[in-house]
């Protein structure tokens, strides 16, 4: 499931935004996995994570800015996810 989430994250978001692939959407992209390969003993977190991707990536779409502005930060945040679910697998997961 982690795969095909971080795949779907990876096209919406290169067409959305970039409209080409750049080695940090790859990148991000492999990031995304890990952070839901971590969470994955937890369901409810991880459907948290995934709804989290969804908001963000909708406001996106709606906020008026330039688009390399989006991309950084559509791309970025699942680096800011597998920062938390590294922190909530250390405290709280195991």
């Amino acid at each position: 499931m982690a795969g095909i989430v971080a795949l779907v994250y990876f096209v919406a978001g290169s067409l959305a935004f970039t409209r080409k692939i750049k080695l940090f959407t790859i990148a991000s992209s492999l990031l995304l996995i890990a952070a839901l390969k971590i969470i994955a003993v937890s369901q409810p977190l991880t459907i948290f994570f995934v709804a989290l991707l969804v908001i963000a990536f909708v406001v996106l779409l709606v906020v008026n800015t330039e688009r390399d502005n989006k991309s950084v930060f559509c791309f970025s945040l699942p680096c800011w996810l597998l920062i938390s679910a590294v922190l909530l697998d250390l405290f709280y997961l195991t």
